[in-house]
């Protein structure tokens, strides 16, 4: 799919909770109010795989193939990247994601955490805004792939 307009802004909406199929209810929004205080941020990274693994690793397999998804500031359409191994970047931090609680006891500073690979959310008290810091590239999905090859008979 194109994107035929590179200057479209994506929304949100608000929700207070989900409803699972069973019908219990999951509230959403911990960090809008004061409930969640003793909860300074939420580290979270859904690329810490076995894929990451492979990606840092010295494997010489030539047949491992990358796929990934990277931030694209200019656009809504992320970039894509297939690449072999030998040719394929990814740093340990890359995919990391960092949710700061505005109403936390005892905050985290996200200058502890500042790095390219690194996105974070948090509140500005000066901005009154929530800061979304992240550097284009930044890993947001990626899977690996293996081919094999028939055995020479």
């Amino acid at each position: 799919m194109s994107d035929s307009n590179p200057n479209k802004i994506l929304k949100g909406e608000y929700r207070a909770e989900v409803k699972k199929p069973s019908g219990a209810s999951i509230p959403l929004g911990l960090f809008m109010n004061e409930q969640m205080q003793e909860i300074s941020a939420v580290i979270f990274s859904n690329t810490a795989t076995w894929g990451k693994i492979r990606a840092l690793s010295q494997d010489p397999n030539p047949n491992i193939v990358f796929n990934a998804i990277r931030y694209n500031p200019k656009s809504v359409t992320p970039y894509y990247i297939r690449q072999a191994k030998k040719d394929y970047h990814e740093t340990l931090l890359d995919g990391l994601q960092i949710y700061h609680n505005p109403w936390a006891r005892e905050p985290l500073n996200p200058s502890l955490f500042r790095h390219r690979d690194i996105v974070q959310h948090y509140y500005s008290e000066n901005e009154r805004e929530w800061i979304y810091e992240v550097a284009e590239g930044v890993l947001m999905f990626r899977d690996v792939q293996t081919f094999i090859t028939e055995a020479s008979s």
